[in-house]
């Protein structure tokens, strides 16, 4: 890549990146959370290589990568080197919540913990590069489509974050979770009802949609708190949709102030016009790039 297009390059991936979203939410389709396992910041060195030699080798983790010579390996970062053996073997187990712990050294984000590096000239430094002709200017410009996209999700209320659900682990024994329905549709407070005899959520030959949908709903009715998706180690948070048919989970994103909204609230015009806004955003935002490119060119 020539410097001087360097800036066109970063307007064009924004304006890319930007169309994308904007058509996936136009088209009805759920951005899914993408989440890592990786070391703790505060892990020690000695516990994070334990954690290593056990994953590497009782545990069945891929370590190829981080060997000697491979992309990840990196002696002077012990750190990075248990992230990536933490990602595969949490990635191997099914993404089980107690895949990623390594005796508390491990922890899931949505951070994407990937180096990612800018092959420059070699002769050239980050700074001079920062001092080119114009080139702050078109990072300010990918910045404010940035900011014009995330103002955009935000209005109505909706804010572009991850979805989660809190269902039933698949391990899970019937008996322990009908105890946990139980509990929740009574002292705790659930709205069960949609598990109820005739209704969609019904399903007595599966008790484990049954008990994803009353923990998913105390969960958000407990404003998402990480202890109100337990149930003795019965349930965990996934971003994955687990809707069935017509038995609609409300997400993370369904929360507002308190309450949970209805996925069925909304009417098939409401739907439409929602959809029509989005669509018009994405021609918005898109000629909106195309004029911020333009302007830079003649700079």
């Amino acid at each position: 890549m020539t410097l001087p297009h360097l800036h066109l390059f970063l307007l064009a991936a924004t304006a890319i990146t930007l169309v994308a979203i904007a058509d996936a939410q136009a088209g009805g389709e759920v951005l899914q959370a993408e989440l890592w396992c990786v070391a703790k910041n505060n892990a020690e060195d000695a516990s994070l290589q334990t954690a290593i030699d056990w994953a590497c080798g009782q545990g069945g983790a891929d370590c190829s990568p981080i060997q000697q010579g491979r992309a990840c390996n990196d002696p002077t970062d012990i750190q990075k080197m248990a992230s990536y053996v933490f990602n595969n073997y949490y990635l191997k187990n099914g993404l089980a919540d107690d895949a990623c712990n390594f005796n508390n050294n491990a922890a899931l984000t949505s951070i994407n913990p990937s180096k990612l590096h800018l092959h420059l000239h070699p002769t050239l430094s980050a700074e001079t590069i920062m001092t080119l002709p114009h080139l702050h200017l078109s990072l300010l410009a990918a910045t404010a489509i940035m900011l014009v996209a995330i103002a955009d999700a935000q209005a109505g209320g909706q804010v572009l974050q991850a979805e989660l659900w809190c269902v039933a682990k698949n391990n899970a024994e019937d008996s322990s979770l009908q105890t946990a329905i139980d509990w929740a549709c009574g002292q705790g407070g659930a709205d069960c009802s949609p598990i109820q005899q005739g209704r969609a959520c019904n399903d007595p030959t599966d008790i484990q949609k049954m008990a994803s949908y009353v923990f998913n709903n105390y969960y958000l009715k407990n404003g998402l708190a990480d202890d109100a998706c337990n149930f003795n180690n019965n349930a965990a948070l996934t971003s994955i949709n687990p809707s069935q048919g017509t038995c609609r989970y409300p997400s993370s994103k369904r929360v507002s102030n308190g309450r949970v909204a209805d996925d069925t609230s909304m009417g098939s015009g409401q739907a439409d016009m929602s959809r029509g806004r989005r669509v018009s955003t994405t021609w918005i935002l898109l000629a909106f790039t195309i004029l911020m490119v333009t302007w830079i060119i003649h700079l």
